[in-house]
């Protein structure tokens, strides 16, 4: 009778073939997607929707001047579609899900990484208006037209006690103020 020799076998813990790409996916997204650990899957769903409805609410920000031209009447369809899209993503976010289909996914979807690639570049695009918008807090005024720059005007001659009606002068406004050809309003 012949023995068969039981060898032992050490299992080798499986590589991680994530590439590079990838890796940096690991500090957003959870790979560990256990009971104990469904609190922060949910927590990373709900912050994609609320992503997707921010990346919704940008969209509608984009001018409207690019695109009323060619659809004329229906041109109004895409800010309530966007508003309308940001709304359901909002709900979706709310929404409790359910957890077996979080159990089966181990890695963030297409989708769920090209959401947070949008939002980081978004984020990225709202920091720099931000500063914009700070820095224009410390600059001289621009006006947008005549008439504003008339009233402020006004208001200046008349904190320095002088009748705006009598003691003001178009030429030394025009250059005060230098308002450009495109801001003034036709008579």
């Amino acid at each position: 009778m012949a023995q068969r020799s039981v060898l032992t076998q050490t299992t080798q813990p499986k590589e991680d073939h994530t590439t590079i790409r990838y890796r940096w996916m690991h500090r957003f997204f959870t790979t560990d997607v256990s009971p104990d650990n469904h609190p922060i899957v949910e927590l990373q769903r709900r912050a994609i929707w609320f992503s997707i409805a921010l990346i919704l609410q940008a969209g509608n920000e984009i001018s409207h001047d690019l695109y009323m031209p060619y659809l004329g009447p229906f041109g109004s369809l895409i800010p309530f579609a966007l508003i309308a899209g940001s709304f359901i993503a909002i709900a979706m976010a709310f929404r409790p899900a359910s957890l077996k289909r979080h159990v089966l996914e181990s890695r963030p979807r297409r989708w769920q990484r090209f959401v947070l690639v949008s939002t980081v570049l978004l984020t990225t695009a709202g920091i720099l208006l931000f500063a914009v918008t700070i820095a224009m807090c410390f600059m001289p005024p621009e006006f947008s037209n005549d008439g504003t720059s008339l009233d402020t005007n006004a208001a200046v001659l008349l904190l320095h006690g002088k009748n705006p009606y009598t003691d003001s002068n178009m030429l030394d406004l025009a250059r005060h103020f230098s308002i450009q050809p495109n801001w003034t309003t036709p008579l």
